[in-house]
């Protein structure tokens, strides 16, 4: 088998990077969610950005919280809302990349898990993943574009079945979050990869049929017709019973495929099971081997130790003629255990899952290594000869864990920042009032609304609610004055890094190195340590006005080259900047020798795209509003203005 990690799934193409990703699972994990967004922004380390990468919907009884400020969000399903499945157990991700050089130019990839998004499956489970990927500039591949158009429907059913509020927020100001504006994004490039779909998609689910019951269609449809004298069924997870008999989905996928699929009454017909946790099949091995069916044990063998979780099925025929290829194969694999609720029924508040999977045709490949071709060994845990397991050794081990208590679904999912405190959206069921708890663990004072927060503005905040009678608690992101999720406030920022933060739009920003401090690139632009704060105040600068000019003229010049996709955020970014410059020392000394204006060249037109030169453009008027606010940050708004020529 191939050794890539689900981490590396996440990796963008070259000369791309990470936008958008929605992810479905039964649950996630911290550590693997950080490397995720890291991996995804190619980022050595993550630093708070406003917006969040990844979003994650996962089980409702998963622990697994937002953290805003390491990149990702979790959508929590709609409050007091009576779920269509028993549990969600689909492993999807719908991960959307654009270009460095070209921001219309995108790329959808779809990723089919049969492990959850967790370091178990990064470091001890043996799991399988399947990925089809699209490009905007070519959308060539319609059986890859109606995978994903089949998967985004999925997606989007289930989005709609959570509170995706923090996704589409737009200020009283109109002014768009960056989360909303990456959100619209997304859809419509998704939405867009849906009108080149054609034919039956490899991708498929169970809210409306078993996966089970689908499977005949899905073979016929990817790997034809033809005879199979092999069957392969591997599960992280098995019925549990303490029964004789054979499983009863086992041999529910057996009849099947014999009946609709080619597979030959004499084939022969593999289980392959962890040894010490089979469930039933442990009991019933018996009568499995009385069916000539054959029990095996996973084969890794770049990595011995791990444990087979991934669910999958794999049918060929061998006629025993040398290379020994691998005839009319197929192969199934996805979330669904081979059990009842995993696999042979439709989704259900009472018994099935939701759960998601592909059928496809795996192209050439043999059942024996050799030098010229591809061995299904490479990319299934069997091989040839076979690992039986021992007998002896078998063992029910553990079942299926039961399902948690689900957590409550807090009644909002953020909080909005209108200093000196926060206010809480809308909800969607007024009668449930929540309080916003301040770090001391004491609710925050409420007037008319506003719960007044004894501090600096935080990136989260916890809420509490009652609920059925009892106190419940959840911590929710903060959007803050410019529409950021979870930002941690700007530090004072010089002319030159207010510059260079300008000059990387639209890429991502990396933590400053700590190796650094102390020297060229201390915040003060001194050369010596010491913090902003502590700097004694600048001397005078000869030339203020020439100087911000010179700023003015850079920004003119960053700005009249972007596109309009990437103008909401470059204003918000601007403004952010600007704010920040202000509390810094030498800037703020160049501002109080201001007698005019200078902020005014920038409403003249030569300084805009020509997207935004005339004033009745959406375009515009966000423009406009920006350079207003940072006049006003700055104290320039009633000083005289300063003409374009100087």
């Amino acid at each position: 088998m191939s050794n890539t990690s689900l981490l590396q799934y996440f990796e963008p193409p070259a000369e791309f990077i990470g936008y958008l990703g929605l992810v479905c699972g039964y649950d996630a994990a911290d550590e693997c969610a950080r490397n995720m967004v890291e991996r995804f922004c190619n980022l050595a380390m993550w630093s708070p950005q406003g917006f969040q990468p990844l979003v994650f919907m996962v089980d409702a009884s998963s622990g697994f919280k937002s953290c805003p400020e390491d990149g990702w969000l979790r959508l929590y399903q709609k409050h007091n809302y009576q779920r269509p499945y028993r549990m969600l157990h689909a492993k999807v991700a719908l991960l959307a990349f654009q270009s460095i050089n070209n921001p219309a130019h995108w790329r959808i990839r779809l990723l089919v898990s049969t492990g959850n998004w967790t370091n178990q499956t990064v470091n001890d489970s043996l799991d399988l993943m399947w990925s089809v990927e699209v490009d905007s500039l070519t959308l060539g591949d319609a059986t890859a574009c109606a995978d994903i158009k089949a998967a985004w429907k999925m997606m989007r059913w289930l989005s709609e079945l959570h509170n995706t509020s923090i996704l589409k927020y737009t200020s009283d100001t109109s002014r768009i979050s960056v989360n909303a504006e990456r959100w619209k994004n997304y859809c419509s490039w998704l939405d867009h990869v849906g009108k080149k779909a054609s034919g039956q998609p490899r991708f498929f689910d169970n809210r409306q049929e078993s996966l089970l019951a689908q499977l005949p269609t899905q073979i016929k449809e990817h790997a034809k017709g033809g005879r199979r004298s092999y069957l392969a069924m591997g599960s992280g997870f098995f019925e549990s019973s303490k029964s004789v008999s054979v499983p009863d989905v086992l041999q529910k996928i057996v009849e099947t495929l014999q009946a609709d699929c080619g597979l030959l009454k004499s084939a022969e017909v593999e289980i392959i099971v962890n040894e010490l946790s089979c469930q039933g099949i442990a009991h019933s091995k018996d009568k499995v081997i009385e069916k000539k069916w054959m029990i095996s044990c996973p084969v890794h063998k770049l990595e011995p130790h791990r444990t087979l979780h991934a669910k999958f099925l794999f049918s060929a025929y061998d006629d025993g003629e040398k290379p020994h290829f691998c005839l009319k194969p197929w192969v199934y694999l996805g979330s669904g255990n081979l059990t009842h609720p995993g696999f042979a029924s439709k989704m259900s508040r009472s018994g099935g899952n939701l759960e998601a999977g592909v059928v496809f045709h795996p192209g050439k490949l043999t059942w024996y290594p050799n030098k010229d071709y591809a061995c299904i060994s490479e990319f299934l845990p069997i091989s040839w000869p076979r690992t039986a397991a021992n007998l002896e050794n078998l063992a029910n081990g553990a079942d299926f864990p039961d399902k948690g208590e689900d957590y409550p679904a807090p009644p909002v999912s953020f909080a909005l920042w209108q200093g000196p405190g926060l206010r809480l959206p809308v909800q969607e069921d007024p009668s449930v009032p929540c309080q916003i708890i301040a770090s001391d663990k004491k609710p925050c004072v409420e007037q008319d609304g506003l719960f007044i927060w004894p501090a600096s503005r935080p990136s989260k905040v916890d809420i509490c609610w009652y609920e059925d009678g009892a106190r419940q608690f959840a911590t929710v992101p903060v959007i803050d004055e410019f529409g950021n999720v979870g930002a941690i406030p700007a530090p004072a920022q010089s002319i030159a890094e207010a510059l260079d933060r300008l000059g990387d739009f639209p890429l991502l920003s990396c933590p400053d190195d700590p190796e650094n401090e102390g020297d060229d690139n201390t915040p003060d632009g001194s050369g010596e340590g010491g913090s902003r704060s502590a700097a004694p105040a600048a001397p005078a600068v000869p030339y203020p006005v020439r100087t911000i000019m010179s700023l003015v003229e850079r920004i003119a010049e960053k700005q009249t080259s972007l596109t309009e996709a990437e103008w909401p955020r470059w204003c918000m970014q601007l403004e952010q900047t600007f704010v920040a410059m202000k509390d810094n020392n030498d800037v703020a000394a160049i501002v109080a020798q201001l007698n005019i204006n200078p902020l005014q060249a920038l409403y003249a037109a030569p300084f805009r795209p020509s997207f935004a030169e005339h004033a009745d453009t959406e375009a515009s008027k966000m423009y406009e509003h920006t350079i207003a606010a940072i006049e006003s940050a700055w104290g320039l708004q009633d000083k005289q203005a300063l003409g374009v020529e100087i």
